[in-house]
């Protein structure tokens, strides 16, 4: 009904675009987030442990948001660049840029037997937080590669479609990395209370990266390619790195939970 009311209200002033719709499910999707975790830190039924456990837990629901605000640019910004900047010739045929997008559920298919093996046999020797941070890197590391070939397109040059597939496999293995650890961890951490609502909590996370990455992707429209990809790429590098250097302190606050 407040959704109905307010379509209306942008309607009647003029206002509703599409760049207010994306804005309002911006700001909705976070706000959701914010609220959600206060109702569920402000729980007085959580014990001292539930709760000690999710102040962790809010520190992987930020790097995983981290995460799929470059990791789903996949499908906008890589996109593009795979229509307009990319030489997909082969033999007289020029496959759709599209087709490249089958990369990265190829690689997930082929990666996600072998990622479950290492971790299997790492054990509890390399920890959530550590994951997560090998996953922002990795991710970051996939955005300088695009750098590079963004700088190689500099002048209208088309380049080859295997540094896509390149970057696409490094951020398969940032997925692999974070992911899948996180629904394990989303589990692990969740207070009973919330034990099913944890896992659409774990969603959200996506889907607050998704319109952070929304809004962060309009600036590839007045930055240059190796800007844009570079200055993104190290941020996450960065971030990755430092959740290394507070990997300790969050485990600490997962109370026995690797």
């Amino acid at each position: 009904m407040v959704l109905v009311v307010l379509v209306a209200v942008l309607a009647l002033v003029g206002l509703f675009t599409v760049n207010t719709v994306v804005n309002v499910l911006t700001a909705v999707t976070v706000l959701v987030a914010i609220g959600y975790f206060a109702r569920i830190m402000t729980d007085r039924e959580l014990s001292a442990t539930e709760r000690l456990r999710m102040k962790a837990y809010l520190w992987l629901f930020v790097f995983a948001a981290a995460f799929w605000l470059i990791y789903d640019q996949a499908g906008s910004v890589l996109n593009i660049f795979a229509a307009e900047r990319t030489d997909r010739d082969v033999a007289g045929f020029t496959f759709p840029a599209s087709w490249l997008q089958s990369v990265n559920p190829i690689l997930i298919i082929i990666g996600a037997p072998l990622f479950a093996l290492l971790w299997l046999r790492v054990g509890n020797r390399v920890s959530t937080p550590v994951k997560f941070a090998v996953g922002l890197v990795l991710n970051g590391l996939s955005f300088v590669l695009m750098a590079a070939a963004a700088q190689a397109a500099v002048g209208g040059e088309r380049v080859s479609p295997w540094w896509l597939v390149a970057v696409y496999a490094i951020q398969v293995a940032g997925e692999l990395s974070l992911s899948p650890v996180g629904l394990s961890a989303t589990t692990k951490l969740a207070p009973v209370k919330y034990a099913s609502q944890m896992l659409g909590l774990w969603f959200l996370a996506t889907a607050v990266g998704d319109a952070i990455g929304g809004q962060v992707a309009r600036l590839a429209e007045t930055w240059s390619e190796p800007t844009y990809f570079l200055t993104f790429g190290l941020a996450s590098v960065a971030f990755g790195l430092g959740a290394v250097m507070f990997a300790r302190h969050i485990r600490a606050l997962m109370a026995g939970i690797h």
